[in-house]
């Protein structure tokens, strides 16, 4: 809650989960809780889109998180590096106004 919260943390942020490490297997129920948990604690500070890197053994799980991800109106792109991640989510960043 602190982030959601947070003045300094503007509202539709952009987020990008780096899971790369993690060696814990996710059923699909685990998959659609951890969703609806960072949707639910991130409120208004979630953008519509964020990015997720899975270790590449993780297709399955990384399908279903990107499928469930979209049927709560959050779009997922799935990435094997933090670079790859960031240039995707740049197309998502607000434009400067111009003065």
């Amino acid at each position: 809650m602190a982030i959601r919260m947070d003045p300094h943390v503007k509202p539709a942020s952009l987020l990008l989960v780096n899971a790369q490490e993690t060696a814990e297997r996710f059923d699909h129920q685990v998959i659609a809780d951890l969703i609806a948990l960072t949707i639910r604690t991130l409120g208004p500070k979630l953008a519509p889109v964020c990015a997720v890197i899975f270790p590449a053994s993780y297709v399955v799980e990384s399908r279903w998180y990107q499928t469930i991800a979209a049927e709560k109106g959050l779009r997922v792109g799935l990435f094997k590096d933090e670079s790859s991640a960031r240039d995707w989510l740049s197309a998502y960043l607000p434009t400067p106004s111009s003065s």
